[in-house]
């Protein structure tokens, strides 16, 4: 997703700097649901670090990352899969 936008992103965005912070991010699978039956368009993708979480509907990250899978050890909020990265995360609503 690196280069130019395209129109079908979102036009705000929300810079989070993480140099030197790891940064996650995933799919709130209960917004996910919540917008297929209501035909909503809420963000559905978190992005967190320890300055808190964002919501999203898409993300760009400028560098390296690691999509991991961990089914039998979840994160604290439940989510068995997700993107690591200590990049620049830019979240865009």
């Amino acid at each position: 997703m690196r280069g130019t936008i395209n129109e079908s992103f979102p036009t705000e965005r929300t810079a989070i700097h993480s140099k030197t912070m790891k940064t996650i991010i995933h799919v709130n699978q209960n917004i996910l649901r919540q917008n297929t039956k209501n035909s909503t368009k809420l963000p559905c993708l978190i992005v967190r670090n320890y300055k808190g979480k964002t919501y999203a509907n898409a993300v760009e990250i400028a560098g390296p990352s690691v999509v991991k899978y961990s089914p039998t050890v979840p994160l604290n909020c439940g989510a068995r899969a997700w993107v690591e990265t200590e990049s620049e995360v830019t979240a865009y609503e």
